[in-house]
């Protein structure tokens, strides 16, 4: 008994291993023996008592921790939202800079930056009604069908690999979509198009560096540049 490890030294889990050993070599153990097994028992009931305490506080930081970093996610996903609606507002506040410069310019210019505006290729659809609201003809000319179809393959094998049978089963997705294409070809024939449908221009925003030494006075917000309860923010 001599040679027994320090308590202190082992984990939970083996306390209660030696708690075994200790129990089940007791029987065959001298009365001096196993007086001084019950002591080393009751250090090992006592530690062990501690570490488990321990695994709680363990277990309980680690939980905490989660809810922290759940409750920062929250907070993170709250500040991308705000980053992105300021991005928008920016980009609609320099659009409507573009539409006030002298025809034929397209660049709008500051000490060291300048913003290259273009018209892109494909007209913006944007939709602001119901698809079951418009009319069965505006459906049938307006819309068309998307069916998306997942087929899921079940293969029953032995352990060997032996296949003993395999079934799919399919599944089909129907969506009622609009047909942007049939709308935009239909606005520019100057068509009429189902209510709450529009068609615009819209305008790419190219940031380019033009010389000199870089500035960190940048404007923080639209209303450095634009009066905050400009039109140009609402549309």
């Amino acid at each position: 008994m001599e040679n027994s490890k320090d308590p202190k030294d082992m984990n939970v889990l083996q306390l209660y291993e030696h708690q075994r050993a200790l129990e089940n070599s007791q029987p065959l153990l001298t009365p001096e023996s196993q007086e001084i097994v019950l002591a080393e028992l009751e250090a090992i009931a006592n530690t062990r008592s501690d570490k488990i305490d321990q695994l709680y506080y363990a277990l309980t930081s680690h939980k905490d921790a989660l809810l922290r970093i759940k409750e920062e996610e929250g907070m993170i996903k709250e500040s991308k939202t705000h980053h992105q609606s300021a991005q928008k507002a920016l980009e609609r506040g320099l659009r409507h800079i573009g539409r006030m410069l002298p025809a034929g310019q397209n660049k709008i210019t500051g000490r060291n930056y300048q913003f290259v505006l273009s018209k892109r290729s494909t007209s913006a659809v944007r939709i602001d009604s119901q698809i079951e609201n418009w009319t069965e003809e505006e459906r049938n000319k307006f819309c068309i069908q998307k069916d998306t179809e997942t087929i899921t393959k079940t293969v029953i094998r032995s352990l060997t690999g032996e296949v003993l049978s395999q079934e799919e089963t399919p599944n089909i997705k129907t969506e009622i979509i609009p047909n942007e294409d049939a709308i935009r070809n239909a606005n520019q024939a100057q068509q009429r198009l189902p209510e709450g449908v529009y068609v615009y221009q819209t305008i790419a925003i190219k940031p380019k560096r033009i010389h000199g030494e870089l500035e960190m006075g940048s404007s923080k917000y639209p209303r450095d540049f634009l009066p905050e309860n400009s039109g140009a923010y609402k549309s």
